[in-house]
């Protein structure tokens, strides 16, 4: 891949790789940049697609320099970001890239935390430990009908997920998780075969489906201790809101989902769903980073 020019200095930038995104940065003038769909990844604070909503806010600024994009060279446009007067960022069209000068980075977070507070709850991405660890909302919307199917409403869900990285991919497209009753059915009628890779040990084997390309990487990640603190997790059944969540083994994160929740007004959670993995009220970032040196110590 060619060296990228930074859009600021005309300096050569070199990729920072972090466990969940890789940024563009430049040593002479501390400029990054970030492909489409590393703004939502790197933003925190406020769940939504901040890209899409900040691209609908140019600028017009006469004595704006003008920049070309390190991916096609084509023009940079000034935009808002969400329309906030006080973060102004560079903006390609054409592969909906994202320029961000020294700074910019911090001021657009400082931004979303202060929004987040007016719509109830803060996201989050930070090192906790010596790893990346990223508390993240979805928010999904349906129709509900009545018993009778003649009225409805639209009811919007919140999933919360709550993620610690690996320092490393395990690099096998590992997916470990709890099997569910349709799995099962399935398997016994036959109706299809998912990949269940077995690890000889009758609790983790009836617990959890495993699935990965290469059978010994799988097995080295999904060690016996592994298996015995997800086992562990499986028993206590943490909760932060009203029902314990899942807990999967990814290739490169520990992953823990709880929800969706109804989103009404007569809901404890109403005001959105939030976790301070900081504080760490219900031990869930804990026991996920208990979980994750395991994994590294498997590749020491």
């Amino acid at each position: 891949m060619s060296e990228l020019k930074c859009p600021g200095c005309g300096g050569v930038m070199q990729p920072n790789k972090s466990p969940d995104i890789t940024i563009d940065e430049c040593a002479a003038c501390g400029g990054a940049w970030l492909d489409a769909g590393e703004l939502n990844a790197l933003a925190t604070g406020l769940a939504g697609n901040i890209e899409l909503c900040t691209v609908k806010h140019t600028v017009i600024d006469a004595d704006a320099p003008e920049r070309s994009c390190p991916r096609c060279d084509g023009p940079l446009i000034t935009v808002q970001m969400l329309g906030s007067a006080d973060v102004v960022l560079d903006h390609c069209q054409d592969c909906a890239g994202f320029y961000l000068d020294r700074g910019e980075v911090g001021d657009m977070n400082t931004e979303l935390r202060r929004i987040s507070r007016a719509q109830g709850g803060d996201e989050y991405r930070g090192s906790i430990d010596g790893h990346l660890v990223r508390v993240d909302r979805q928010t999904a919307s349906h129709i509900r009908h009545d018993l009778l199917g003649i009225s409805f409403v639209a009811v919007e869900e919140q999933s919360l997920t709550i993620a610690v990285y690996f320092s490393e991919p395990v690099g096998t497209n590992l997916r470990v998780y709890s099997e569910t009753l349709s799995s099962k059915v399935a398997k016994v009628l036959r109706l299809f075969a998912p990949q269940d890779l077995q690890m000889d040990d009758p609790e983790a084997d009836k617990a959890f489906m495993v699935q990965g390309d290469d059978p010994a990487t799988v097995r080295r990640a999904f060690s016996e201790m592994v298996r015995k603190r997800m086992l562990q997790f499986r028993a206590d059944a943490p909760k932060i809101y009203a029902k314990p969540g899942t807990l999967e083994l990814l290739d490169d994160r520990l992953q823990y989902t709880e929800g969706p929740y109804s989103m009404v007004d007569d809901s404890p959670w109403k005001a959105g769903l939030t976790y301070d993995p900081e504080a760490d009220p219900a031990g869930i970032v804990t026991a996920l980073l208990r979980i994750a040196k395991l994994v590294d110590e498997t590749r020491t």
